[in-house]
């Protein structure tokens, strides 16, 4: 775990909480207290999505590549 970036959360974001209906999950990234990133990510998603705190974290090279600063909430964009 000494590759993990302290302080910065991953969020998981689907349309839907259906289990009927599942959706591909949207990664964002949160660079704000753990208790504030589910509801950071939230305020920034179109309103009904299901956001959920991954159980993973991100490595301190995604935070460096990604140039985050504190306070920072973004989607991972995956290129294609």
């Amino acid at each position: 775990m000494k590759d993990v970036a302290p302080g910065v959360y991953l969020v998981f974001v689907r349309e839907t909480n259906d289990s009927d209906n599942p959706t591909p999950a949207h990664l964002w990234v949160a660079a704000v207290p753990q208790a504030e990133a589910v509801e950071a990510v939230r305020a920034l998603v179109p309103e009904g999505g299901h956001v959920e705190m991954s159980r993973d974290y991100p490595t301190r090279k995604l935070v460096a590549d990604l140039n985050l600063r504190p306070g920072d909430v973004r989607e991972i964009v995956e290129a294609e």
